[in-house]
């Protein structure tokens, strides 16, 4: 189970405008945030019942994602965002694409979630079309980018299968939906994404569920670590429990002016699960107005800096600029190497080295979290044992709790993204999609001098 330390957190001669215990271990909110989650008080919460799906509806998919693996050279996933994110974590937390310890070569799992199209033709030119399984990943079947890839990557397999092209095709999409019907007419296999569970939360569907299976995840440990989060947030009082402590540090130093926080993986396994945790905090936080229809005056921006890179690079700006950031820094207690570092036998130089890389590694973080504090700022760390499906899977959900919980403290929308929405109808209108032309008027005027000012 994955813990949380937020001793540097709180107030004293150094972080100065930090918080109190009791502010941190405060049960005022409690009785509340817990009746709304358990009860799902608003739409789109049904990613709080992924926890506790039938053995047999994650067994399914384990059998699928197991015959991929074994029948097919490449698995290619076409995705972006909530659709992407949480493939691209656990494949870099969990999954190695090397040969296994009898020298078997590994299906190899890409996760492609940009239209570049130089990256894109590169692709499909160097693989076998027909040993790769692509998965293409849209909760609404609309999403142009993915109906794009979908378009060229359907051509070209009907030009290399002929009428067996649907072999190599599984779509995870809402049911019913124009995509949907599609794949039933052509025979495709489909997996749906329940209509109550938003992209950016769908990771514990067959949106994440299928990857993590062709990669060898064993769903069921995945399931379990999320529901650990889960039924510790339903069962423990507010300082034992993970989710509510966090969102209820966070919350009080957003009131406090805090306009940043800084999330800081100290592992590189872990580097994509602070871009999923970023998304969350991003769609489901970034909102203009609160629930009562006020201006939402508590905005902040989530970043991110891999340890100990920019430690050569960010730190000076973290120690010396603005007081209005907030460390998070997501630790890894056991790695998987250790690189134990020989000496030069030479004093002036040895006297500089670590036991090992995964020593200083640690104690980098450790520096750098007290760095941070002598300069005045708090941080708090989140704890990962050892990466494992549990683990991972409590990771994941922890995220997801503790931004919904944040969304309900700050009494905004925690499930729509009406911003993301202006940039789709946009590029619809851009691209000539019919019924988008009152927003392609909108635009020809916003840009219709910008020629103008090129230089």
């Amino acid at each position: 189970m994955i813990k949380l330390n937020y001793f540097n957190c709180l107030k004293d001669e150094y972080v100065k405008n930090g918080l109190k215990l009791n502010e941190i271990q405060n049960n005022k909110y409690e009785k509340e945030l817990k009746k709304a989650i358990i009860n799902k008080v608003h739409p789109m919460m049904d990613w709080l019942d992924l926890p506790y799906q039938e053995k047999s509806v994650i067994d399914e998919i384990q059998l699928f994602g197991s015959k991929i693996s074994r029948l097919y050279e490449n698995f290619i996933v076409l995705g972006i965002g909530g659709s992407a994110l949480g493939a691209k974590a656990v494949k870099q937390a969990l999954y190695s694409q090397n040969p296994d310890e009898n020298g078997k070569k590994k299906i190899k799992v890409k996760v492609i979630d940009n239209v570049d199209a130089e990256r894109f033709e590169k692709l499909l030119n160097k693989i076998n079309l027909k040993k790769t399984m692509f998965n293409v990943v849209t909760k609404s079947g609309t999403t142009v980018e993915i109906l794009t890839m979908f378009a060229v990557v359907l051509n070209r397999l009907k030009e290399e299968l002929g009428y067996d092209f649907f072999v190599n095709l599984v779509v995870t999409t809402e049911k019913d939906n124009v995509l949907w019907k599609y794949c039933q007419e052509n025979n495709i296999k489909t997996y749906e994404v329940p209509k109550g569970v938003g992209g950016r939360y769908s990771v514990l569907c067959p949106v994440g569920l299928l990857p993590c299976a062709v990669m060898g995840v064993d769903l069921h440990k995945l399931i379990g670590g999320a529901k650990q989060v889960l039924e510790n947030f339903k069962q423990q009082e507010g300082k034992d429990n993970i989710c509510y402590t966090s969102a209820l540090i966070n919350y009080n130093y957003f009131v406090k002016g805090k306009r940043e926080i800084a999330l800081l993986p100290y592992s590189n396994r872990l580097e994509r699960m602070t871009d999923f945790y970023i998304q969350l905090l991003s769609e489901s936080l970034g909102k203009a107005k609160t629930l009562n229809n006020k201006a939402n005056k508590m905005f902040f921006t989530p970043t991110k800096a891999e340890g100990v890179t920019y430690q050569h690079s960010l730190l000076q700006m973290y120690q010396e600029g603005s007081q209005d950031r907030l460390f998070c820094f997501i630790n890894l207690t056991k790695h998987n190497a250790e690189v134990k570092v020989p000496k030069f036998k030479d004093a002036s130089l040895d006297k500089f080295l670590p036991k090992s890389m995964t020593a200083l590694m640690k104690q980098e973080q450790i520096g750098s979290s007290l760095a941070v504090k002598q300069a005045g700022h708090p941080s708090y760390e989140l704890i990962v044992p050892t990466l494992n499906e549990e683990n991972i899977g409590a990771l994941l959900f922890y995220f997801e709790l503790t931004t919904a919980l944040m969304a309900e403290l700050m009494n905004v929308n925690g499930y729509d993204q009406p911003g993301v929405e202006m940039q789709k109808k946009y590029t619809k209108a851009l691209i000539g999609v019919k019924g988008f032309e009152e927003a392609q008027k909108e635009l020809e005027t916003m840009i219709k001098d910008k020629e103008k000012y090129e230089i």
